[in-house]
Order: structure tokens, then sequence, then C-alpha cells
């Protein structure tokens, strides 16, 4: 009996160990990370956003423009630069100055919020990588495509206003997500895509009434090319994204848990087979001998 109870005494031991072994070792191996100039700056920007982007749907004008301000002097940092590209930093200081000059003006919300909506999706984008917001507007934009096809097929006499409103949101889509797909994506897929797009609003403009066959044939081929420069934008972005730019700590620890268990169920049972043999050190006689 007493040597059960030394075997679970030295099992207790060990778990115990194993499980300040875990959790400590994983401290430290993020102990870099966590002391990171760089990265405590991006998670600042970041929460910075979160909160700017909360406050602008509340439309509370004067807390928007004190997130702005700290915006301002926060993109500023060059520590920032180590991530994403230099033009969608460019591009997110404009963002910035857009949105406090209409907030300034007195415009409408809708208009100083747009900003703001392209500022979360570029930062999310850096910080959540493959499972960025900005990933979803593939779908939607070949929604919006799929909807200027058969808007533009239609034998109605109103298509051509059909067909300018689909295009119009999808304009707005492309606008809202181009940072983030600066940010994290492929420059010259985003350049292609944005190319393809002025040619459709080209041909929108010069035919605003209506299109024989043969212009209906040229709009479907720069619809094509568009839904071509949308996948593969998006199919490079998916390839090149492996991990976010600053790893956030996981949960917890399936290993540290197990031995953390494994510790207590072994600790009682080092104390009740202690207990007992205090009670019979010598085992249970037999006292009929």
């Amino acid at each position: 009996m007493r040597f059960r109870t030394w075997i679970m005494a030295c099992l207790c031991v060990c778990c115990i160990i194993g499980t300040a072994a875990t959790v400590f070792g994983k401290d430290l191996s993020i102990l870099p990370n966590e002391h990171s100039a760089a990265e405590k700056r991006l998670v600042k920007l970041e929460n910075t956003i979160a909160e700017l982007y909360k406050q602008s749907n509340d439309y509370h004008k004067q807390e928007v423009f004190r997130l702005l301000q700290s915006l301002k002097h926060q993109l500023d940092e060059p520590e920032l630069l180590q991530f994403g590209t230099a033009n969608a930093w460019i591009m997110m200081k404009s963002d910035v100055l857009a949105a406090e000059k209409a907030l300034v003006a007195g415009k409408a919300g809708i208009v100083w919020r747009e900003p703001v909506n392209r500022l979360r999706l570029a930062v999310d984008a850096l910080l959540q990588a493959e499972h960025g917001p900005w990933l979803q507007y593939e779908s939607l934009m070949l929604d919006d495509l799929q909807s200027i096809r058969r808007a533009s097929r239609s034998s109605q006499t109103h298509a051509p206003e059909m067909t300018a409103i689909y295009i119009e949101k999808l304009f707005e889509r492309i606008g809202r997500m181009e940072v983030a797909a600066y940010m994290v994506g492929d420059e010259e897929q985003m350049n292609q895509l944005l190319k393809r797009s002025e040619l459709l609003k080209n041909f929108m403009i010069l035919h605003p009434d209506g299109w024989t066959q043969e212009q209906q044939s040229r709009l479907m081929a720069i619809v094509d090319h568009l839904e071509l420069s949308v996948h593969a934008l998006f199919a490079q972005a998916e390839e090149t994204i492996t991990v976010p730019a600053v790893s956030m700590p996981t949960g917890i620890n399936p290993t540290s848990f197990a031995l953390f268990i494994g510790a207590i169920i072994s600790g009682f049972l080092t104390f009740a087979g202690y207990r007992k043999y205090k009670q019979e050190p010598y085992g249970v006689k037999d006292w009929r001998i």
C-alpha cells in the first residue's frame, strides 16, 4: 500500500510540473510578440478604428471627431509600415482626412461614415487574415455582376435604369473594400479590377438610354472580364494570406488542461491512500489465525 501511495504521489508531482511547464513555456514563447512595439501600435490602431466605427454608427459626432484626431497621429507611426503596403497606409490617411472634412462641413452621416467603413475593413484584413470581412465581398460582387447581366438582357423599357442601379452598387462595393485589397491583396490585380470597372462606367456614360445587340455583346465582354478580375484578386489574396499580422493568444491549452486534471485526480488518490495507510500501516490482519 505504501508503494502504491508513493507512485500516485510521484504521478501527481509530474502532472503539476508538466502543467507549469506548458503554461509558462507558452507565455515565454509569445513574450516577444506581446512586447513588439509595432504590433502593440497595430492592436491600438484596430481598437481605435473599432471604437470609431461604433461611434459613427451611433452618430456621436464629437466622439467621432476625437477619434479621427487620434487616428491621424497613430497613422504617422513609421512602425506600422512593417505591415500591409505603403499605398494602403496612404489611402487610410486620406480616408481619415475625408471623414474629418465631411464631418466638419456638416455633411450627411452617410458621407463621413463611408471612409470609416473602409478603415474598418482595412484593419480587419490585417488582423483577421483569411477571416477578414473584406473577403466576403467576392460573393457580393459576383452577385452584382450576375444582376447586371440579367438586367441588361431584359427586354423591358427600364432595363438601362436597372442596369445602372446594379452597376452603381458594384462600384460602391469596390470602393468600400479597395483599401483592404491594397493592404493584404495583390495590387496589380486590384488595379486591373479598377481599370475594367472604369470601362464599364464609360460604357454606361456613352449608352445611358439603351444599346444595340452589338453594344450588348460589348457590355457582356466587359462584365466577363470584371468577373475574371474579381476571381483573380481574391484567389491571389487567399494564397498569400496565411496568418494574421498579429497572432492573438489562443484559449485553453488542451495539454495543460489534461495535466491539471491528472494532477487533481492523482493528488486525491494519493491523499486517500495516505490516510488509509496511516489507519492500517501494515494492511488488514486476519484475526482468525
